[in-house]
């Protein structure tokens, strides 16, 4: 006797010259668009995922180490030896944080002004990789400049490398003889940068460690550690030891939560996506299950001759789960093969642009992960397996007497 794959083959051809039926090749083709849609929608969203991450860590390292009671804290040299013990932390590099007015000329604007040491911020973020006018080294930061937001630099008359801004702040208020008031600070622009999201643009300013501690009237201590990890996506768990390590006197958190509004509603639409595209699914598996009935009925001496020799109930019936998995499969294939063709050239090449001006993202980004080329496949085998069932029950249940009745 044929093997079964062989006979669920012929099944499947009926009497077109064609590989499969017309109706077949319809089903095929179906599962093969669902599974490219999905990976290629789970691609992007994964790609903006991945470049959201980017941009956050970018300005804001992977891992903030602060005071559980929210003091400065004083002895962080020592604090960020500790940190750098971890066999996946790149650096910690010490910042202090101040709420300001800057100002230039008659236009002024609200910032938040962080300290850094220069060459261990640039380790920890990507922040002369950002840079859109200028190109700071450690010794401009050191003797007096800022490095603005570009939006911020616009909101202050579009001031650009080496033009003055003046710092205002009341957190440190000096006395005079007219009585207490703010500390005041000139700073040269040393670079304008463009981290990519408007936020950080419009509100952040870098400058030296030594100038923001006198403008928030710290001592020699910082507000937080900001921590670079080997890996952003494993950071969590870096952040967890730490933790450990650092004991209940510090808090320590995860790049996740800096904007953890965007990454879920991220992770949300890219669960209602696949949901929604999953029922392209459901379709296929319904033009299966018809297709199925029909060539039960239109094959049914077939079936009656294979009873005659001897074919079992359970034999009938797994022809036509054969044939699924036989359509299943190769549309599963044919459509993950044309997936990872257009995910993967995308990201060798990135030949598709995005054309929306003012964007800092130049090119469509995409990222095909393994969880969900299996997920996606597992549902479309899952699918057209169900379908299957009925049909398969169908045949189960004729009697070869009845089929082979001349009508």
């Amino acid at each position: 006797m044929y093997g079964h794959g062989w006979i669920a083959l012929r099944f499947l051809r009926q009497r077109s010259r064609l590989p499969l039926a017309m109706v077949h090749l319809l089903s095929l083709a179906g599962i093969a668009l669902g599974v490219f849609a999905i990976l290629v929608v789970s691609s992007v969203m994964n790609g903006f995922d991945n470049y959201m991450v980017d941009r956050v860590t970018g300005m804001r390292a992977h891992i903030w180490v602060e005071r559980a009671d929210g003091s400065p804290t004083l002895a962080w040299r020592s604090l960020c030896a500790r940190i750098e013990n971890d066999n996946d932390v790149l650096v910690a590099s010490p910042v202090a944080a101040v709420e300001l007015m800057i100002q230039e000329g008659e236009n002024i604007a609200p910032v938040t002004l962080l300290g850094v040491d220069i060459a261990r911020h640039a380790r920890a973020t990507a922040l002369l990789d950002s840079m859109l006018i200028g190109s700071p080294d450690a010794g401009d930061i050191e003797e007096g400049g800022i490095i603005l937001g570009w939006e911020l630099s616009y909101a202050l008359g579009a001031v650009t490398v080496g033009e003055y801004v003046t710092l205002s702040s009341v957190a440190a208020m000096q006395p005079t003889p007219f009585g207490p008031v703010p500390r005041t600070k000139q700073l040269r622009v040393a670079g304008v940068v463009q981290s990519g999201l408007p936020d950080y643009n419009r509100t952040l300013a870098f400058t030296n460690l030594r100038t923001a501690q006198m403008l928030a009237g710290l001592p020699d201590a910082v507000d937080r550690i900001e921590v670079r990890t080997v890996d952003a996506f494993s950071s969590r768990h870096t952040a967890q030891r730490l933790s450990q390590l650092l004991g209940p006197d510090y808090r320590i958190r995860n790049w996740s939560e800096f904007e953890a509004n965007l990454f879920q509603a991220i992770h949300l639409e890219k669960a209602v996506m696949f949901l929604v595209l999953c029922l392209m699914f459901v379709i296929v598996g319904f033009n299966i299950s018809g297709s199925f009935l029909k060539m039960a009925a239109e094959k049914s001496r077939d079936i009656g001759v294979l009873r005659a020799c001897g074919s079992t109930r359970r034999y009938i019936g797994g022809l036509f789960v054969r044939a699924a998995l036989i359509l299943g499969l190769s549309g599963t294939l044919t459509g993950l093969a044309a997936a990872l063709a257009l995910t993967l050239s995308q990201m060798q090449a990135a030949w598709i642009k995005v054309p929306v001006r003012g964007l800092p993202m130049r090119t469509l980004p995409m990222q095909l992960r393994l969880t969900d080329v299996i997920t996606v496949c597992a549902v479309a085998m899952f699918v057209s397996l169900l379908a299957s069932l009925y049909p398969a029950m169908k045949a189960h249940r004729m009697q070869p007497v009845e089929l082979l009745r001349d009508p």
